[in-house]
């Protein structure tokens, strides 16, 4: 039996950020959650890919040994509390308050993206820092503007220029501004 102990906080975050990137279609891998457990690096790593986005999140964890599995989105589960994981054969077992959930292994033919290779260094051209919230706000107002099936042109002229997002023609305009970033003070 592997196993894996974390917060309820920590453990609803990884699914609330990662529940919108699974899929109904396509891969049937990219129909769950990937948990991956680091025992060693004391943190597990939730990944949920649909083939057009990715969203990989970390959280702090106890485990006695190293494993991966599969679990589908799932409901919120009580704040403040202690949830364990289990991995039997092909069952994943969640302990919680009392509580007890789980789901089977899927037998899977295609292998999960390396979400690892993202977080390797590259040249980097250069860096942005943005509000999440007016991001979110502008790219909500781009999306009513543009309506289903459209698309989206982002445009980055300099780490500390306005971001701007248009539609094809141009004929609408949003615009962030950045918001400075540590490496961007030490000139």
């Amino acid at each position: 039996m592997k196993k894996a102990a974390l917060t309820t906080n920590d453990f609803n975050r990884l699914i609330y950020t990662t529940r919108d990137f699974t899929t109904t279609y396509g891969k049937p891998c990219y129909q769950y959650i990937k948990l991956d457990v680091d025992a060693e690096k004391h943190r597990i790593t939730a990944a949920a890919c649909d083939g057009y986005k990715l969203s990989v999140e970390r959280a702090p964890v106890e485990a006695d040994e190293s494993f991966s599995l599969y679990i589908r989105p799932i409901a919120k589960l009580p704040t403040k509390e202690q949830v364990t994981i289990e991995l039997l054969g092909k069952d994943v077992l969640i302990r919680c308050a009392g509580n007890i959930f789980g789901f089977e292994q899927p037998e899977l033919k295609d292998s999960f993206i390396n979400y690892e290779q993202f977080f390797k260094e590259k040249e980097c051209v250069f860096r942005i820092g943005l509000d999440p919230r007016l991001l979110m706000q502008t790219v909500s107002a781009v999306r009513t503007s543009l309506g289903q099936g459209q698309v989206a042109i982002i445009e980055f002229m300099g780490p500390r220029d306005p971001v701007f997002i248009r539609d094809k023609k141009g004929d609408n305009l949003r615009m962030v501004l950045p918001v400075r970033i540590k490496e961007d003070t030490a000139e």
